[in-house]
């Protein structure tokens, strides 16, 4: 459901993540850069060779989708700080104008979700309203189908605003980031203990396609390529307990066999973790990639691992940290056949998208003009890298001190 820009980000990562193509980058590719003027934080975009090629002039930026993307600029007639959020194409020009309280890609064709005095409309690029309904939440579309919520029910529509279903109306209810995959909607029953979910997967009719179990909240994945990775709970142990693929129709996949970890099958490839042998469990297992058989074809010698994208998977070698869900470490990239293309040398996990990936890696300044600090400052700064691992954009060259 779509709520501030930061949740439609995740939301579009999320989404781009599982239906990723191999539509590597093209001269138009564009990719959200972050500089800095003074005291003023400014977003532009580069292409996949690191040139700017939209100036940095806006205060908020997402990525761009199907060759649109949602910008932000300050509005003087609003109040001071009020940003004021219109779509821009690929060289940077107003599709839609910057006048709207909010506005992200439905992910349909031209069409855009448009907030209005705390209502949510679809709109055309011409900004006319495409049929006669408002929403008080909304998400993108995917595979026609859009989980919204209008009068407090949650409610699934088509492309033409026709409601299929009340998820509402059947005592579910749907998370922020939900969206139709392969068919099968992912949707809430009851309020489980913290750190589970109990779900339900829905048919494109609304019926009940695989009944309701309880899951590991971090453990739950869309349907991609035919199955869905999914791990339970375990009391007492770290980690959680076995994880598995589900097919369509709820059966566990490859003869019921089981992992200490699974991740969403991307490009005919999905990263499982093995049961560890240590008798500490807080070393954590090795990660690997299995095939559509089931069958292992990339060694689980690696300590995390990023989906493939882009024929290109991020792995670490080590961890900074052997805390759960800490992903410092030393990253490097594979191919298909689980050669190492990219070394080892970046300090976190990335992703390929239209050519580039985008890292967030930790830093430190212990000094400042010279002078000590009495400890150093940490944060973390952004940059992109080519396949071939060399970076194109470095935020850290583009701030007034580091």
């Amino acid at each position: 459901m779509k709520t501030s820009i930061a949740s439609k980000l995740i939301v579009l990562v999320v989404f781009l993540g599982v239906v990723a193509s191999l539509a590597y980058a093209d001269e138009k590719s564009r990719h959200a850069i972050l500089v800095f003027e003074g005291t003023r934080r400014l977003y532009g975009y580069i292409g996949t060779s690191g040139k700017i090629e939209i100036a940095p002039t806006f205060q908020e930026a997402s990525m761009f989708y199907r060759g649109a993307a949602v910008a932000g600029i300050h509005s003087p007639g609003h109040g001071p700080g009020t940003l004021r959020f219109g779509i821009i194409d690929l060289t940077g020009s107003w599709i839609i104008e910057p006048t709207n309280e909010d506005v992200f890609s439905s992910s349909l064709e031209s069409h855009f979700w448009k907030l209005s005095d705390g209502q949510w409309v679809l709109i055309d690029s011409e900004g006319h309203q495409v049929f006669d309904m408002n929403f008080s939440e909304v998400a993108s579309f995917a595979e026609g189908k859009a989980v919204v919520r209008q009068e407090g029910e949650q409610v699934v529509i088509d492309e033409d605003g026709v409601i299929l279903f009340s998820i509402t109306a059947h005592g579910f209810y749907a998370t922020p980031s939900v969206y139709y995959a392969e068919e099968r909607l992912i949707v809430s029953q009851g309020q489980p203990a913290a750190g589970l979910r109990t779900i339900v997967f829905l048919d494109g009719e609304g019926e009940v396609a695989i009944p309701a179990r309880t899951y590991l909240a971090g453990g739950i994945n869309p349907f991609s390529q035919g199955y869905a990775a999914l791990q339970e709970p375990a009391p007492g142990k770290i980690g959680g307990g076995e994880a598995f693929f589900i097919d369509r129709h709820g059966e566990r996949a490859f003869g019921g066999r089981v992992w200490r970890g699974v991740k969403s099958f991307s490009e005919g490839l999905a990263a499982v973790s093995t049961l560890s042998a240590s008798p500490s469990q807080h070393r954590p297992a090795r990660w690997g990639f299995i095939d559509r058989n089931g069958e292992m074809v990339i060694e689980d010698i690696y300590w995390d691992v990023e989906p493939f994208s882009e024929g290109l998977a991020a792995v670490a070698v080590e961890l900074d940290s052997l805390v759960p869900g800490n992903r410092d470490g030393l990253w490097g990239a594979i191919d298909q056949n689980g050669v190492m293309v990219i070394e080892p040398q970046f300090r976190s996990p990335f992703r390929f998208r239209d050519g580039l990936a985008q890292l967030f890696e930790p830093y430190e300044i212990h000094s400042i003009a010279g002078v000590q600090l009495s400890g150093p400052i940490r944060g973390t700064t952004m940059r992109y890298i080519d396949r071939n691992g060399r970076t194109v954009w470095d935020e850290r060259d583009h701030r007034p001190v580091d």
